[in-house]
């Protein structure tokens, strides 16, 4: 039976065959009693699972999908490369690179070159000897540690500065954005969408938790539940957690498998949750039989992985935890920007870089106390970027100093916006038991 034609038919008072809708009705019916069965079922074999699923290098969808756009696009390159050969037109970098007569460092001028990292290496042509021959540039940057801002504030503004000066701005300024902190940890717990990423640092770990409202760093924490619990709380948060697979996420995991069927504007909200039943439908139906031959054994290398792997897939999909960002709207950032729930927490791990960057080349904070600094004044600015119309050192400096004329900061404006508002407390004295007076 077309249910689409009986509701019309009956919508324009025509009539209705009640057989064909009490058959229709029937059908429904034996469907919800399969449905009952297989999820009973599949409840039984959840309670069977290890009460801890947790590999040693935990598996990773979006590093397994990294790994083969790369292969992909290598392949791409070689193609490319190959038809160029017999094509006149410009050279890619590689090419020139690859063709360069020499190499020849940059340095900032005034700065010992044992300051300076690696930028780029940029080839550029030059004549030499009525000869046009390749010279690969290989450019140095300077990465802040106290002793190049304090090289680079006397060559900009003539300013003498010594580095306790410079520590106890960032103690004060760390100090008086010390009350906002809170304020950023309650916005990330009343987010709609929170991409999570973490990564080791010069000390323990750092982690990113971006949302629509605020965006919290946090620097020098141990990587475990404790730590998450203080950011959001699973009992009480009801947005969506985008993250990798790590195990520390526990039932706030997701995978990344139905992002096409989140961007095909075809479908209305009822059908992309349908479509999305279908996926989780087929999915049960390659991993259940796979659950069935490995339940009860345990192996090694390789093959342990997998039956890993197919027991957390079964868990996350039974928790209804794999797909839910098919059906969760964008939102919207304070400056009206957009916050997609895009299937991946790429955003996550952009905002990580800068960080990894500065533990790579000794620039990171070694001590608790400069990890709480950091972290503070970090998310400050950060989230300072969900609020202001262009991110200039103008925007910051305009946006700070109006805290002080309309009474409060932004995050604290929207906090009172939000109706009831989950409110965080005391969390850096959670994250830092004992830090050190600055």
């Amino acid at each position: 039976m077309d249910i689409k034609k009986a509701r019309k038919a009956y919508e324009q008072g025509d009539s209705v065959d009640v057989g064909a809708l009490l058959d229709f009705v029937e059908r429904l019916h034996g469907l919800l009693e399969k449905s009952d069965v297989k999820i009973a079922e599949l409840e039984r074999k959840i309670e069977k699972l290890p009460k801890s699923v947790r590999l040693e290098e935990p598996y990773s969808v979006a590093a397994e999908e990294k790994r083969q756009q790369e292969a992909d696009s290598k392949k791409r390159r070689k193609a490319h490369n190959k038809s160029l050969k017999n094509k006149l037109g410009r050279k890619t970098n590689d090419a020139k690179l690859k063709a360069a007569a020499r190499s020849e460092p940059v340095y900032p001028t005034g700065f010992p070159t044992d300051q300076c990292v690696l930028s780029h290496t940029r080839p550029v042509w030059r004549l030499e000897k009525n000869k046009a021959v390749i010279v690969a540039y290989q450019v140095y940057s300077l990465g802040l540690s106290l002793d190049k801002v304090i090289l680079l504030t006397q060559f900009f503004q003539d300013l003498k500065i010594g580095k306790s000066q410079i520590d106890s701005m960032l103690n004060q300024l760390a100090r008086h954005l010390e009350g906002e902190f809170d304020n950023l940890c309650s916005l990330t717990a009343n987010s709609m969408i929170l991409h999570a990423d973490e990564t080791s640092w010069s000390i323990r770990s750092v982690w990113a938790f971006i949302t629509e409202k605020a965006r919290v760093l946090l620097h020098g924490v141990h990587k475990d539940t404790e730590t998450l619990q203080a950011i959001i709380n699973p009992a009480v948060f009801g947005g969506l957690v985008i993250s990798d697979d790590a195990a520390v996420y526990g039932r706030f995991e997701i995978y990344r498998s139905a992002k096409r069927l989140k961007a095909d504007g075809r479908y209305s909200d009822r059908g992309r949750h349908d479509a999305t039943l279908e996926i989780q439908d087929r999915l049960h139906a390659l991993i259940c039989p796979e659950c069935e031959k490995h339940e009860g054994n345990a192996y090694e290398g390789a093959l342990e992985e997998y039956r890993l792997l197919i027991c957390e897939l079964l868990k996350l999909s039974v928790d209804d935890a794999l797909f839910t960002f098919v059906t969760t709207p964008t939102a919207v950032r304070p400056n009206g920007t957009e916050l997609p729930a895009s299937g991946t927490n790429n955003e996550a791990e952009r905002t990580l870089r800068p960080a990894a960057r500065a533990r790579n080349t000794d620039q990171a904070s070694k001590t608790t106390r400069g990890a709480r600094r950091r972290t503070i004044i970090v998310s400050t600015m950060e989230s300072i970027r969900c609020y202001v119309h262009g991110y200039t050192l103008a925007s910051i400096t305009d946006e700070l100093l109006s805290w002080q004329t309309k009474g409060n900061s932004c995050f604290e404006r929207t906090l009172q916006s939000i109706e009831d508002c989950i409110r965080s407390v005391g969390v850096l004295a959670t994250l830092y038991p004992s830090p050190q007076a600055g």
